[in-house]
């Protein structure tokens, strides 16, 4: 059911659309917003509009299911407190930090946002990750929950605009490890498949196929060769940041789905006699900070893939 709020009862006549919501909703991110204001996810009197939009009295603002269920996971009065564990391991996976951005090496399993069935996840730690801490965290980007490795944090709304500006301009270089199975057909190359999101019954799935694609870039480089098990580690440079695209790009880019990737590969990513999850992780950024200062981060591979 979609939630429609009237302005007037507010107190947000006269505001920018994008300060009213920061004040109303304040996990709400620069990226975020911007994603539902394109997608129509958010209207003002059933029309589309910008965030520098200028609130009125009589203005209604109406929010989709899908906005709704995202605040209920903090708005919630029986939403999810977080945990001492988890908490205390974020602060140890903290690999970076100046005065605009912190970095974490987030683990594999935990979701950078709240959904459905999710009590645990990185969003529920930003108000008091670090020690004397004044404003909330910003998350700027995302990582799947398998996903393991590096997440840019902001520490004030105008840092988490300049990142988020920053990865929207490719002015943010990601590197990721994973672990294929089958071997690259050249030694490195680049694969530029178009892909976008599927309807129907595989609506939560990414292909090339789909009806509607978008361009996406990958470069790959092959860093060993397991031939008993007919397994590559590859290295992975993402120049697009299309949802699941390194994942679709082995698979219908390079035939090689990623280990562990069974919402892709199916049995063929399960290939090993033992139970595996998804070998895929971000172990490196390279960025400037709004700081002006260059920032190289580089993480060794996770111990579950030095296991396999």
């Amino acid at each position: 059911m979609s939630v429609i709020i009237d302005i007037k009862e507010t107190g947000g006549n006269g505001q920018r659309f994008d300060r009213w919501v920061k004040k109303a909703f304040p996990r709400v991110s620069f990226g975020e917003l911007q994603k539902w204001l394109r997608t129509g996810q958010v209207r003002v009197n059933k029309k589309r509009i910008k965030s520098s939009y200028v609130l009125q009295q009589d203005d209604l603002v109406r929010f989709t299911p899908q906005f709704v269920e995202f605040q209920t996971t903090f708005t919630d009065d029986s939403k999810p407190m977080g945990n001492k564990k988890t908490r205390s391991l974020l602060q140890q996976n903290i690999i970076f930090e100046d005065e605009s951005c912190l970095v974490i090496n987030k683990p594999q399993g935990l979701a950078v946002q709240g959904g459905t069935g999710l009590r645990d996840y990185v969003d529920l730690y930003l108000d008091n990750l670090l020690e004397g801490q004044q404003d909330p965290l910003r998350i700027t980007h995302r990582l799947d929950k398998d996903t393991a490795g590096l997440l840019i944090l902001a520490k004030t709304q105008d840092s988490a605009r300049y990142y988020t500006k920053a990865f929207k301009n490719h002015k943010i270089l990601k590197t990721y490890k994973a672990v294929i199975v089958g071997r690259t057909p050249e030694y490195s190359g680049t694969i530029d498949l178009p892909i976008g999101k599927m309807r129907g019954i595989e609506r939560e799935k990414v292909s090339s196929h789909a009806e509607q694609v978008d361009d996406a870039v990958t470069d790959y480089k092959e860093l060993t060769y397991d031939r008993d098990r007919n397994l590559t580690l590859v290295a992975l440079r993402p120049y697009t940041g299309r949802t699941h695209q390194l994942r679709v790009h082995m698979l219908e880019g390079l035939g090689c789905p990623i280990l562990g990737d069974g919402k892709y590969g199916g049995r063929a990513a399960h290939c090993l006699e033992e139970e595996v999850t998804l070998h895929l992780a971000a172990t490196g950024l390279e960025f400037t900070s709004e700081t002006g200062a260059p920032v190289q981060l580089t993480l060794p591979l996770p111990d579950f893939f030095v296991d396999i």
